[in-house]
């Protein structure tokens, strides 16, 4: 609501064009909610990069990990702010204080700088985004000198989901990519942000893939690297991924098909 909102104020609408092609029927139902596209140009396509992570969906996610796939977080993720401030004008979210991911991205990289140190054997990934993360990662390659710490600085990054990996982020298409592979996966939304306001600027999650605090963070990733008290996670996942997703698997035909009548 917040980024559709976003849109409204800034760009008036999309009405100009033609057609619009769309994830799944909640950005349909925002789009006509704030009069930015009318209805009869909006087809819902589902996502066709999904087809990648069926074609590498393993059968079972117990493998030995090793490696640690951290997809930054951004500390204004889902957030929509004006002059460097939360806009609540126009929408049903009420005002309330000024925050950011701030504190998460700290705790998340504290704990994954321990885990490296006491983990040489296990490489630790920092994916970052494109014109986001630049500053951070120039600050902690300064910073870290572990051998088993790299950076990646922008591009995609479903070509990093591989089997024998453990998936951290939040926000992150990335991250409901690597539901589709049925990789592990951990989501550091502490408990203490998951109520208002913040859940009104996260991703929608099954409860048990998230971390309730710093302590525990690191406790789950010990687990997964020590394979003990791993379940099935494929049934968690598919809430989340039909949410924002849709169907997958016909995703590239129906993007075909929208191209060429377009």
């Amino acid at each position: 609501e917040v980024i559709f909102k976003h849109y409204g104020d800034n760009y008036v609408s999309f009405k100009n064009l033609k057609k619009v092609a769309v994830y799944n029927q909640s950005t349909k139902r925002n789009l006509l909610k704030y009069n930015l596209v009318n209805k009869n140009k909006i087809c819902v396509v589902g996502f066709p990069r999904g087809v990648y992570s069926i074609k590498n969906r393993i059968s079972n996610n117990n493998s030995k990990i090793k490696t640690i796939i951290y997809f930054m977080i951004s500390p204004y993720a889902g957030m929509y702010r004006k002059n460097g401030k939360l806009n609540f004008k126009g929408i049903s979210i009420r005002k309330h204080k000024q925050f950011s991911w701030e504190p998460i991205i700290n705790s998340v990289e504290k704990i994954l700088l321990k885990v490296a140190h006491e983990n040489p054997n296990i490489n630790i990934i920092f994916k970052g985004k494109t014109g986001v993360h630049k500053e951070r990662i120039i600050f902690l390659k300064k910073k870290i000198k572990s051998k088993n710490v790299f950076f990646i600085d922008g591009g995609t990054g479903h070509k990093l989901l591989k089997k024998n990996s453990l998936i951290i982020g939040l926000n992150s298409t990335a991250v409901i990519e690597a539901m589709i592979c049925n990789l592990n996966i951990l989501i550091p939304l502490y408990k203490k942000y998951r109520s208002y306001p913040y859940n009104h600027y996260t991703h929608k999650y099954h409860p048990d893939l998230l971390a309730n605090n710093e302590h525990d963070l690191k406790k789950l990733i010990l687990d997964y690297l020590n394979k003990k008290n791993l379940a099935n996670t494929q049934m968690k996942y598919k809430f989340t991924i039909k949410h924002y997703f849709e169907k997958i698997h016909n995703a590239n035909d129906k993007l075909r098909e929208f191209i060429e009548k377009n």
